[in-house]
């Protein structure tokens, strides 16, 4: 194998597939394996690859266990490959940038250390006894610049002899051959190039496509420049205008304003006025509180009047039913006193006793007259009470001065909403009752009295006020 100045120097396998323990000097770049089959020279390339950080298609296969001797004990296969790592330009031809690593990597000599085991592969580099674990990926980092990669067919050939390998096709000789000259990249490169050649070349046509396109846009854009030139024209020339619309809008708003300004001492006259209107609605206002609130006090006291009054007639009747059994007893004894005086005056003609007949008489006489004084007493006593009961009952009952004085909050309440132009009343009507419903009347008049209290609205919005009102 050789790649530069890169020499493999040393192969060791210890139970690795059929070789329990083999080690092979090399002196010079490898050129040919051969020997008998099954002798192991694939089994030396598969380790060559798995070293430089590749699995072969058997191991891939059969699983990584394969590669390692039946017989091993413990369960594992060790490959070793020792190369020169010589200076070129001032630096080692094997380098990575990983710290750990650097100390190995200025060695002269540096051994791949591949570990299988059944189930996983270590590997690591290092130099004497110094040993340091470097991932697959890592290592090919390392080897792929130089030209080595696992798979490079002159390197790691299976060709059982030269013979066997002279009988190829050409296509696959010349792979072989470019490879052993370092050539396969300049000829991948090549190919490459010409790859890149071919989508440069689309990529001309594209461009070139899209020149056309350019150059169309272009023109769309100079017309489109003109159009725009010759709008911002139009648009300074409508600014001009818009300019001269706004001097004559200022001259008109101007004669508004002195318009504005007239109407407005009109309107702070009407302001006035409606002000000193305001002003005597609310001296209205608080004279109707006023009334309100005497008319409030009068009412109390006339219902404490009406109670005296009604205890007053109670008391006049107790004494009107006093005075007439009295009158009927002052009849009745005035009646007897005469019958005694018609007898008396018969008997005093029929007797000769006369002086003490005249005595009696002029005594009777004399009661009689102070029970005529008493019974024109009676009498007129009587007529005070007749007169007291008329004047009694021409005065308003209770519930006749509350209908009197809801009607005086009505009214006031009226002309505070401002209805009393559409409102007629409030209207207290006398109720009127047949005289044969005894028990109607008797029901009624004690509860509501003679009069009924109601009032005429002049339209519907009116008279739904008016009814909360009342």
């Amino acid at each position: 194998m050789t790649s530069g100045k890169l020499f493999i120097q040393k192969i060791s396998l210890n139970n690795f597939m059929a070789h329990q323990s083999t080690s092979i000097d090399v002196e010079k770049p490898i050129l040919l394996i051969s020997g008998a089959n099954g002798a192991g020279k694939s089994q030396i390339i598969e380790a060559i690859q798995l070293a430089f950080g590749e699995l072969s298609s058997r191991a891939r296969k059969l699983g990584i266990g394969s590669l390692i001797h039946p017989d091993a004990d413990p369960k594992k296969a060790v490959i070793e490959i020792t190369v020169s790592n010589p200076k070129y330009n001032g630096h080692r031809i094997l380098d990575i940038e990983i710290p750990a690593l650097k100390p190995i990597l200025e060695n002269p000599k540096i051994t791949f250390r591949t570990t299988i085991y059944p189930q996983k592969v270590i590997r690591a580099i290092g130099s004497d006894k110094l040993f340091r674990e470097i991932r697959q990926r890592d290592l090919r980092r390392m080897l792929t610049p130089l030209g080595i990669r696992p798979k490079n067919q002159l390197t790691f050939t299976i060709a059982e002899t030269v013979e066997v390998f002279s009988q190829e096709s050409p296509y696959k000789k010349l792979q072989v051959l470019l490879e052993n000259l370092g050539q396969l990249d300049l000829k991948e490169q090549i190919v490459m190039n010409e790859k890149m050649l071919q989508e440069s070349l689309k990529e001309t046509t594209r461009l070139q496509q899209k020149l056309q396109t350019e150059k169309s846009n272009l023109e769309l854009f100079r017309s489109m420049f003109e159009y725009i030139q010759q709008r911002s024209k139009l648009e300074a020339r409508e600014q001009e205008i818009v300019l001269e619309r706004k001097w004559i809008d200022v001259y008109q708003n101007e004669d508004k304003k002195d318009k504005l300004e007239i109407d407005l001492d009109a309107n702070k006259e009407a302001n006035e006025k409606l002000s000193k209107e305001i002003e005597k609605n609310n001296q209205k206002i608080k004279v109707n509180s006023s009334l309100k609130e005497k008319t409030k006090f009068h009412v109390e006291n006339l219902k404490l009047e009406i109670k005296s009054l009604d205890k007053n007639r109670e008391d006049d009747k107790d004494k009107r039913s006093t005075l007439k059994g009295r009158i009927t007893e002052l009849k009745s004894l005035s009646a007897d006193k005469k019958k005694a005086h018609e007898e008396m005056s018969y008997v005093i003609k029929n007797k000769n006793n006369v002086k003490e007949f005249q005595n009696q008489l002029s005594d009777l006489d004399n009661e009689l007259s102070n029970n005529k004084q008493n019974m024109e007493k009676f009498n007129l006593d009587l007529q005070n009470l007749d007169e007291e009961q008329k004047k009694e009952d021409e005065r308003i009952s209770k519930y006749e001065q509350e209908i009197i004085e809801q009607s005086i909050i009505l009214k006031q309440k009226l002309e505070m909403e401002g209805l009393s132009s559409h409102v007629l009343g409030p209207i207290i009507e006398k109720i009127r009752i047949k005289e044969n419903q005894v028990q109607w009347k008797d029901a009624i008049k004690p509860l509501i009295g003679d009069y009924l209290f109601s009032f005429v609205a002049l339209n519907s919005e009116a008279f739904n006020k008016t009814k909360m009102l009342y």
